[in-house]
């Protein structure tokens, strides 16, 4: 029988972080998938869009992509935010597919810089060489259009890096991006591995705004909600919507601890902010009316 190490039985964690996308000790870490639950009125939008200014703030807002029927009457919201119309679109069976394959373009964009870049040096040694340019390979002679160096638009510090997708759903309930044909459950799954490049996947933070957590027709999928890494669940008098979201989200916590929680504050924010992950740092914090957090790990109030 083979010798064995006294620990091989010991379940060995990878060092890697599941959350890549690096920010302020004050904000969460990304990517993940952002919920708002709220009734129609009562802020879910304002409160995705000051994230999404907030990820920007951290460096962690290079691209916006919206799927939203309202966005032309909702604009207001984006002050402060790019908008580029060629990334907005209607909530369509086959949007989460467009998505996705733009997404993939994106990475191959990234690793093309860096092949062109390979070029270009290679190139550029050739020319420094006192070669005649008739010695000069020309498939390499012919590769640029012309001899300036490639540029990239995304950078940190005046180094390129990979751009930083950030996805808004907003007013696409009921349509039939969330229907069984849709590829939006499985978006939401590859969320983190989508654009794929050569030093590691682009990612993409969904933020969606839904009035419902559940819904007969045209709701959330169950798969999606099981993919939810932070939900804002608004204020609601309504005890079967409380009871919806801890059957699925409570983890450890009892339905006691719950709605103590949930109702204890006689001056009550906003929203309660749900963290679902086990990520060590702070959840998010949009103002001093928002800042009150449940922690679904510690059953505490932060």
């Amino acid at each position: 029988m083979k010798k064995t190490s006294k620990n091989y039985l010991d379940i060995r964690v990878p060092k890697a972080d599941a959350f890549t996308v690096k920010t302020n000790d004050d904000f969460i870490n990304l990517h993940g998938i952002i919920l708002a639950v709220a009734k129609r009125g009562t802020g879910k939008t304002v409160a995705l869009t000051n994230i999404l200014r907030m990820m920007k703030e951290n460096d962690a807002l290079d691209i916006l992509i919206i799927i939203s029927p309202t966005l032309h009457n909702n604009r207001q919201n984006f002050d402060g935010l790019e908008i580029n119309d060629n990334l907005v679109f209607e909530p369509e069976v086959d949007t989460a597919e467009k998505i996705m394959n733009i997404i993939e373009d994106f990475g191959k964009a990234y690793d093309k810089y860096f092949k062109d870049l390979a070029v270009w040096k290679e190139l550029q040694k050739e020319l420094k060489s006192m070669k005649s340019v008739n010695d000069i390979d020309d498939e390499l002679l012919m590769y640029f259009d012309n001899l300036e160096k490639p540029t990239y638009p995304y950078k940190k510090n005046n180094i390129v890096k990979k751009p930083t997708i950030g996805l808004l759903i907003d007013d696409a309930m009921g349509s039939k991006f969330f229907s069984p044909r849709s590829k939006f459950p499985n978006m939401c799954i590859r969320h983190r591995h989508l654009g794929k490049t050569i030093h590691g996947s682009l990612g993409c933070t969904i933020l969606m705004a839904v009035q419902s957590y559940k819904s007969a027709q045209g709701g959330l999928p169950k798969l999606v909600r099981y993919q939810v890494t932070h939900m804002l669940l608004f204020k609601t008098q309504a005890l079967d919507e409380k009871l919806e979201v801890q059957s699925e989200v409570g983890g450890n916590v009892t339905l006691d601890e719950f709605l103590d929680v949930y109702d204890s504050n006689p001056n009550t924010p906003r929203f309660l902010v749900y963290r679902l992950t086990q990520e060590a740092k702070p959840p998010i914090n949009v103002s001093e009316e928002y800042e009150r957090v449940f922690n679904t790990e510690k059953n505490n109030i932060r």
